[in-house]
C-alpha cells in the first residue's frame, strides 16, 4: 500500500509538473524577457581582486522598448553591485552592446572561470512608474562587432 501510494503522488507530481510546462506563457522566451552574451577582456589579477573590462551585448525580448534603463553587474558572494551602465536604451527586438571597467573579488571570479555567470540584471520602470528589475540571461561568447 505504502509503494502505490508512493507512486500515485509521483505520477501525478509528474503529470502537473507536464501540465505546467505546456502552459502558454506571456513573458517572452519563458520569462527571460532579457537575455545577452559577455566576455572579459583586460583581465589583471591580484590575490584578493581581479580587474577586467566586461562587454556585453543585452538583447530586449520583452515586448517592450527600455528606455534610460539601469543594468547592473551585480556581486554573487555579497548581494552587492560591482558597477552599471546608466542611461541604457533598448528597443524591443534588438540589442544594445555595454562595455565597462570592472573589479570584482577574486573568489566571484573563480565562479565565473568554473561556469558559473555573472549575474546581470536590467532595472527599469513599469507603466505604473515602479522600478522593476529583471535578470539578464548571459553566455559566455565572443561578441564580435556591432551591426
Amino acid at each position: 500500500m505504502k509503494h502505490w501510494l508512493s507512486f500515485c503522488l509521483n505520477s501525478l507530481f509528474v503529470v502537473g509538473l507536464m501540465a505546467l510546462l505546456r502552459m502558454p506563457s506571456t513573458a517572452a522566451s519563458g520569462g527571460r524577457d532579457f537575455a545577452g552574451f559577455y566576455e572579459l577582456s583586460n583581465v589583471v589579477e591580484d590575490v584578493d581582486f581581479v580587474s577586467f573590462t566586461f562587454t556585453t551585448r543585452v538583447f530586449n525580448y520583452s515586448g517592450q522598448d527600455v528606455a534610460d534603463a539601469i543594468v547592473l553587474l551585480e556581486d554573487l558572494l555579497f548581494f552587492d553591485e560591482h558597477g552599471s551602465f546608466l542611461g541604457v536604451w533598448i528597443v524591443n527586438g534588438e540589442s544594445v552592446l555595454l562595455e565597462g571597467n570592472f573589479t570584482v573579488p577574486t573568489e566571484e571570479y573563480d565562479l565565473w572561470l568554473q561556469g558559473v555567470s555573472p549575474s546581470l540584471s536590467i532595472e527599469t520602470q513599469d507603466i505604473a512608474g515602479d522600478l522593476v528589475r529583471r535578470r539578464i540571461e548571459l553566455a559566455n561568447l565572443l561578441l564580435g562587432e556591432e551591426n
